[in-house]
């Protein structure tokens, strides 16, 4: 009796301890992939800054405006400093349209996919624009500055998963223009 009795406790201390060490290596791994997806999405937040920053900064320029001021530049009456446009092209290949300016990107939303060989990792795109003043406070008019803030968060279309990324990655940066 007293054999099977430690036999048993040696089986439940194996078990026990082969559990733990499956938990621990489950914990590694999904830690692994999400710096994984972080790098992935770090990457495509600075490519669409990029697509973003090559756009002229207001239309006003290339329609030959007084822009000593920023007065003629784009400007909506609202709580929202610019409307929210058609999808870019550059953004989405369903886009409608090539945005030329920074302000046609506010509010845009879009899945981009980041292509491994055989799989894909796809990530939701959102972006903001909005005019701030020269301490980049949020403004109420036009300025020469205008903030641009992208966030991306990891999607899974195929699966409905949830996010690897607890918490969208976000990159905000401030494009000016002097005349």
């Amino acid at each position: 009796m007293p054999q099977s009795l430690l036999a048993t406790f040696a089986l439940v201390f194996i078990a026990t301890s082969t559990l733990g060490l499956n938990v621990r290596h489950l914990n590694i791994q999904r830690q692994t992939y999400t710096r994984e997806i972080h790098e992935m999405g770090s990457s495509t937040i600075i490519e669409v800054m990029e697509f973003i920053r090559a756009r002229t900064f207001d239309r006003a320029l290339d329609l030959g405006l007084n822009t000593s001021t920023p007065d003629n530049f784009t400007f909506n009456n609202s709580t929202e400093h610019f409307v929210k446009g058609a999808p870019c092209r550059v953004l989405s290949e369903t886009g409608t349209r090539d945005c030329r300016y920074i302000d046609d990107f506010h509010k845009q939303e879009v899945v981009r996919p980041f292509v491994l060989g055989l799989d894909t990792v796809f990530f939701k795109v959102n972006i903001d624009v909005k005019y701030v003043d020269d301490q980049f406070e949020p403004a109420s008019g036009r300025t020469f500055h205008k903030q641009v803030t992208i966030s991306v968060q990891d999607v899974w279309p195929k699966t409905n998963g949830k996010p690897f990324l607890a918490t969208p990655i976000r990159l905000s940066r401030v494009f000016s223009y002097k005349s």
